[in-house]
């Protein structure tokens, strides 16, 4: 796939101050800016939540508490007391609703081991096959590791914590970002790992065998970097081509899981409105979207272009794309040609339903339209290969007509109306319908 844009271009450590509210979600949106190469200021929103449970009840977090003949998890005097009574140990752990990919997640407790041999955190926890895991032994040795795939990998197996308290709570903190991992045990940063490559949405405790731990507070927190690009903030961004006055086609992964879509309409090189849209339907597999926007979109109707809905174009067809790659790294918000051959009649892993092309691909392009000499749309830019050179990836639009038929009274001329005109007049025509996505 394309590297979605704003995923982390810039990167800074953020600040989590832990609030003892029980319970309490705290959204936060504020801007910063920071320094480019050319001694410019680029500017980001950064959106946190974070959520604090104190163990006083009503719980905030919802925690199952229980006493079998296994152990227990029960509240006691401000703590959330969890305690095995065999020798597999025991651990409690709950789901964290946050976005895909967060640029940084936070996970902190204040835990004691009241007895037995070791206490620690789960975190990113999918199932017993993939989770993240850090461990406190009665001495104060940590171990650190993941699981993937049921395949275990330690950072580290045993090392003393700089400041550890065998009496009294101590304060443990994991950081991760997309690149690393952080933890700081009593303020004083212990282990500087590279990210654990899980992706779960669990956390929580655990205890080894015949041991109890008491945890007086847990905190839980996410952040995401959002691009300030015009009037609009986005953290993803990509391209489409109008299909009508409300409908837009792209790349399902340009606006898989966010909250929010805009569709930024482009002359000459501003953005001179930005309509919200939403998902209208999606196949997944085929990575492919149709957005309907909230208000109507004024270009001149019908559209100039035709969809090649059946056949294969032989390899060495001369194809081209339009799209806005890189708006904010340099690039601009005018509109960017790149065009090349077929050089596969299938895609990546020998899929039927892509053509592999020798149209450079960019961060931006997903969602691209790419046409044939005569204007025919023959399908979307999704992906270039991550090695290869001049090996990018189209869905063919054989393989999202299904989709198209869905929208009621769409009418997209059986012949385009570019067939037979030079290239750089065909592009001048479908400029105003080639459009920047933005999803937060």
């Amino acid at each position: 796939m394309f590297v979605p844009e704003g995923r982390a271009i810039w990167k800074r450590a953020l600040l989590v101050v832990m609030a003892l509210i029980v319970g309490v979600a705290m959204p936060m949106h504020y801007t910063y800016a920071q320094d480019s190469n050319e001694g410019e200021e680029e500017e980001f929103e950064v959106k946190e939540r974070l959520v604090i449970e104190n163990f006083e009840e009503p719980l905030g977090f919802p925690f199952e508490l229980y006493e079998t003949d296994k152990g227990k998890a029960e509240l006691e005097d401000g703590h959330l007391i969890i305690e095995a009574y065999i020798d597999s140990g025991m651990s409690r752990y709950i789901e964290f609703d946050m976005p895909a990919d967060p640029d940084e997640i936070v996970v902190q407790a204040k835990m004691k081991l009241v007895k037995g041999k070791n206490m620690g955190l789960l975190f990113l926890f999918e199932d017993w096959d993939n989770y993240g895991w850090l461990l406190l032994d009665r001495n104060g040795n940590l171990s650190l590791g993941f699981v993937k795939d049921a395949e275990t990998v330690y950072f580290i197996r045993s090392i003393p914590v700089f400041n550890f308290y065998s009496s009294s709570l101590n304060d443990i903190k994991i950081i991760q970002t997309d690149k690393s991992l952080k933890v700081y045990v009593n303020g004083y940063i212990e282990v500087t790992e590279r990210a654990v490559p899980v992706d779960g949405n669990k956390f929580g405790f655990v205890v080894g065998g015949h041991s109890a731990a008491a945890i007086d507070e847990f905190g839980l927190g996410y952040s995401i970097i959002l691009k300030k690009e015009g009037d609009v903030s986005a953290r993803f961004f990509g391209s489409g081509l109008i299909l009508d006055s409300f409908h837009v086609l792209t790349a399902y992964h340009v606006v898989e899981n966010s909250d929010k879509i805009y569709i930024a309409l482009v002359e000459g090189m501003e953005e001179v409105a930005h309509i919200p849209a939403k998902v209208l339907y999606k196949d997944e597999d085929a990575d492919v979207a149709i957005l309907k926007t909230d208000s109507p979109l004024n270009v001149p109707l019908p559209v100039p272009y035709s969809i090649k809905r059946q056949g294969v174009l032989s390899l060495g067809s001369y194809v081209y794309a339009l799209g806005y790659p890189l708006v904010h790294a340099g690039m601009g918000k005018s509109l960017k040609f790149q065009d090349g051959k077929i050089s596969s009649k299938v895609g990546f892993e020998n899929d039927p339903s892509q053509y592999q092309t020798t149209i450079p691909g960019a961060p931006g392009y997903s969602g691209g339209p790419v046409f044939d000499k005569d204007g025919n749309l023959i399908g979307i830019l999704t992906g270039k290969h991550r090695i290869a050179e001049n090996a990018s990836y189209v869905v063919k639009a054989s393989s999202f007509t299904t989709l198209l038929d869905l929208i009621d009274n769409l009418n997209i001329p059986d012949e385009s109306s570019l067939r037979g005109k030079e290239i750089n007049e065909q592009v001048e025509q479908l400029a105003p319908y080639i459009v920047i996505i933005k999803a937060q």
